[in-house]
């Protein structure tokens, strides 16, 4: 380096100040309260963070620390960087919300009703909130269990218990229909391969010898895609014999190995005349 290209640096750092940052004791406060960093919508990047590594004079008062963004050029033409500079607008809305959260009473911050995001809350007091949530998840848990337990105390109370007579009866009566219904309804028809399914079920001494009509598999499989606990609370009332969710499972696992075949089948052919002579064998 020669020595006009010295003097020449000489003069730009003389003329130069050193970045204060933002060293508002609002903002230093705020920004030790979120562990000295101030993070991004996304919480992946530090955005600002606290500066104590040196002191800084702003404003005609030396200060201690500042608050100065990671991209910050230390050195400026002006009092601040251009970077700080446009951050302040961004520090001053943080400021405001954070001391308007401050205001606010600790319980009504760790509520789980409090619609505070949990990114303007401390550390202690997102742990807080979590314990809260957690003790009024294992509340509800404990409350749905008891209703479930009252439930099945009031079924085991009130339910009444077909005799053999009756049952005998109730089987009788549906054979006698089964020539109207037979009848009115085509063979095809899904009213009657629902009627003759349910007589077959009734006729059937154990439900796992019973081999299910293919649209009532598929009639059963599509209200449980609907909801799964449904289906199971139906099943389980004993107004209509259906497939078990064992059986419905064994289906389920069936069509998606076939399609998986089908699909590898496919691109085999699609790829290669080898490879698919290789997966039809």
């Amino acid at each position: 380096m020669c020595q006009s290209s010295l003097v020449k640096l000489l003069n730009f750092l003389d003329k130069c100040n050193v970045c204060p940052g933002n060293p508002d004791s609002g903002f230093v406060e705020m920004a030790e309260a979120k562990k000295g960093q101030l993070m991004s919508k996304d919480r992946r990047n530090v955005i600002a963070r606290v500066d104590s590594f040196s002191p800084v004079f702003c404003g005609g008062k030396l200060h201690a620390k500042t608050v100065r963004v990671s991209t910050c050029a230390v050195l400026a033409d002006g009092n601040r960087c251009a970077l700080c500079v446009s951050y302040r607008d961004s520090l001053r809305n943080m400021y405001h919300r954070w001391v308007k959260q401050k205001s606010l009473s600790p319980s009504k911050q760790q509520s789980t009703n409090s619609k505070t995001n949990l990114r303007w809350l401390s550390t202690p007091e997102r742990s807080k909130r979590y314990s809260c949530l957690r003790t009024r998840l294992d509340a509800k848990a404990k409350e749905i269990k008891r209703l479930k337990e009252k439930i099945n105390l009031i079924m085991e109370k009130n339910r009444v218990t077909l005799d053999p007579a009756l049952d005998s009866d109730f089987k009788a009566n549906m054979n006698e229909m089964s020539k109207k219904v037979h009848e009115e309804h085509a063979e095809d028809s899904f009213k009657r391969v629902f009627w003759d399914e349910q007589l077959k079920a009734a006729d059937v001494k154990d439900s796992r010898q019973m081999r299910w009509h293919p649209a009532i598999i598929k009639w059963c499989l599509h209200m449980k895609f609907i909801s799964s606990g449904g289906y199971h609370a139906l099943r389980r009332s004993g107004l209509i014999a259906l497939p078990s969710e064992r059986t419905l499972r064994d289906y389920t696992t069936g069509i998606l190995f076939l399609f998986m075949i089908a699909t590898e089948q496919h691109l085999g052919s699609a790829l290669s005349p080898s490879y698919a002579e290789t997966m039809c064998t």
